[in-house]
């Protein structure tokens, strides 16, 4: 953000879209680092909007939830499995397809698509729809 920010004031137009947490408004006791810099980065969005909405640059974070990477899958399972032994003889996408119900509004987890969507939207300049 730094180096664009002089370039992007300059053209006095530019778009910045940080990644975040719903940790960062939501925070989860057992995901008290991750939740703490997604608050941190957060803050730090809201205050560099304020800083540069004047000049034509629109600051923005999107605030990721569950997103259904294998990565993601793998990590959970084993976070789950070590938190919640009841669930210990059920499949992998058991688990998943129970935990996934409880943590998400719609019932599964967002995509990488989904969020790379959000993103383009918000670095574009249809801001105005």
């Amino acid at each position: 953000m730094q180096g664009c920010h002089p370039v992007m004031r300059s053209q006095r137009w530019g778009r910045i879209v940080n990644i975040s947490s719903i940790g960062g408004t939501y925070p989860n006791p057992k995901l008290f680092i991750s939740h703490v810099f997604s608050a941190a980065i957060n803050n730090f969005t809201k205050s560099l909007a304020l800083e540069v909405a004047a000049d034509g640059i629109l600051v923005n974070a999107i605030g990721c939830g569950a997103i259904d990477t294998d990565n993601w899958a793998n990590n959970m399972v084993l976070a789950i499995r070590r938190a919640r032994p009841e669930l210990a003889s059920l499949s992998d996408e058991q688990v998943l397809g129970k935990i996934t119900a409880e943590i998400t509004p719609v019932g599964r987890a967002g995509s990488p698509r989904e969020i790379a969507a959000i993103a383009a939207f918000l670095a574009s300049d249809r801001m105005d729809l």
